[in-house]
Parts: C-alpha cells; structure tokens; sequence
C-alpha cells in the first residue's frame, strides 16, 4: 500500500509541477496573440477617432464620444504596458475591454453627422426662406405702391 501511496503523490507532484511550467503556454495567451490584439486595438482607436472627428468637423458635440476615447485609450494603455511587463493574459483582456467600450461608436458618431447636417439644411432653408419672405414683401410694397398711387404723384414729385 505505500507503494501505491508514493506512485501516486510522485505521480500528483510531477502533473502539479509540469502543469505549472506548461500552464501558461497552453491555457494563457501567447506574445503574439497578445501583440495581435494590442495592435488590434490601436487600430481600432485610430478609425473611431477618424468617426469622431468628422462628426467634429460636420458641428456636432462630440464630448461623450471623446470621453469613451478617452477611456478605451486608457484600456490600450494598460494593454500596452502590461505587454511590456510580459502579462499577456491581461494585455489580451485590456485590448479587448478598449474594443469593447468602443462598440456602437461609429454608428453614434454617424447619426449626430446627420443630425448635425439635417439641422444646418433647415436653418439654410429658414435664413433662405425668411430672405425671400423680406424682399417679396419690399417688393409686394413697391407694386402695390405703384398700382395703388393717384395720377400725378409720381410726375409731381419729378417737377
């Protein structure tokens, strides 16, 4: 019986201690998977910004999306460094958490695109419209002024 008893605790310290030296090959993430999902990331960030910056530029208040830049930029900073520590499980777990903060970004930046222009199109058409609206009424003024004038006033006021 201690035989087996032995076999069996050798058996159970050899699997612990290969286990402990292999573990974190086989079950954690690898450098390159680490470095593909950091860069990943990065390249996530710099076409959102892209997103948001023409939403800028079109008058939209991009502070809530610049906000959730900012945060997925600080998820790809601790990404970043804990690759360069070595801690590739978390430099995975951190470029995907800056990813994920970034879902339904585009989409958001794109409807206040639209809203934006939908809205500089209706003041256009209101500034053109009330422009309009003021030179027919001088010009409805002038008609009805010549229509409406007696005989004479006008070669009158010439003498």
């Amino acid at each position: 019986m201690k035989f087996y008893a032995r076999l069996a605790l050798l058996s159970i310290a050899f699997i612990l201690v290969f286990t402990s030296f292999a573990g974190s090959h086989v079950l954690g993430a690898t450098e390159s998977e680490a470095l593909d999902a950091v860069v990943e990331a990065e390249e996530t960030i710099v076409y959102f910004y892209g997103a948001v910056a023409e939403a800028d530029r079109a008058g939209a208040n991009v502070s809530v999306l610049m906000a959730t830049l900012g945060e997925a930029g600080e998820f790809l900073s601790k990404a970043e460094f804990s690759y360069g520590r070595g801690d590739f499980d978390s430099a995975v777990d951190f470029a995907n958490q800056s990813q994920s903060v970034l879902y339904g970004l585009v989409e958001e930046a794109e409807v206040l695109t639209e809203n934006v222009i939908k809205e500089n199109y209706l003041d256009f058409l209101v500034a053109v419209g009330s422009a309009i609206g003021a030179v027919s009424i001088i010009c409805g003024g002038f008609a009805a002024w010549f229509f409406l004038k007696k005989p004479g006033e006008i070669e009158g006021a010439a003498e």
